[in-house]
């Protein structure tokens, strides 16, 4: 596929991005509207979702966690929302070519020192975090489908997750992720909003994010 590059080429070329991850995420949607539709960026729409979501986290959020960044669109579009001192992204993902692209995207944007890349597998970074003891304020899931409810039960079951913390899963409908929508949304540990919008850059495919906070004992 090549739209990472193609994507990366087009960024590069507009000198308003360069120290400017808003400018940079514009740039991108843009390109993926008008020439590279599907694209699995998490794209505009459903990047107000999470934004909206970020916010959400109860307290500070030191540190947030994505599972899966394609070329880096999320990346950059949550580390521009990291405000505390210290706070870090640690961004999952075995794509070769997309550390690649994703660290030229980082870097033309000022956020390098806000991001960990991690070129892994989910359960095996999750279990890496537990053997610092840190917990996560702010996890998205954007990986294999089929990981979501594995991985997020695994963080349960390892106290990852504070009290507070938010959690976002994309594409629970489109590719689907049933089963995690269906254990999610029976748990009284999560307080969960399903969003209703569309497939990345489209206005005709149906999908869904599902926003889920954690309440830990309450």
């Amino acid at each position: 596929d090549p739209t990472p590059t193609r994507a990366l080429g087009e960024v590069l070329r507009q000198p308003r991005c360069a120290g400017n991850p808003d400018a940079m995420l514009e740039c991108i949607d843009t390109f993926c509207w008008n020439h590279a539709p599907l694209t699995m960026n998490v794209g505009d729409v459903k990047g107000r979702i999470i934004d909206a979501a970020f916010r959400k986290v109860r307290g500070e959020v030191l540190l947030a966690v994505e599972m899966g960044a394609f070329f880096g669109y999320s990346t950059v579009r949550i580390a521009r929302l990291l405000q505390a001192e210290g706070a870090k992204l640690h961004s999952v993902d075995p794509s070769a070519m997309g550390h690649a692209v994703q660290a030229k995207l980082l870097a033309h944007a000022g956020q390098t020192g806000q991001v960990e890349c991690v070129y892994g597998y989910s359960s095996d970074h999750l279990r890496a975090l537990a053997a610092r003891g840190v917990q996560i304020d702010f996890l998205f899931l954007d990986h294999v489908k089929d990981l979501y409810l594995h991985d997020l039960q695994l963080a349960l079951s390892l106290n990852l997750l504070r009290p507070g913390a938010v959690v976002v899963a994309d594409n629970i409908l489109m590719p689907g992720a049933p089963e995690y929508k269906a254990w999610v949304l029976k748990q009284a540990c999560f307080r969960s909003e399903v969003h209703r919008t569309y497939v990345e850059y489209s206005t005709v495919i149906k999908d869904e994010v599902l926003v889920s906070e954690y309440l830990g004992d309450e």
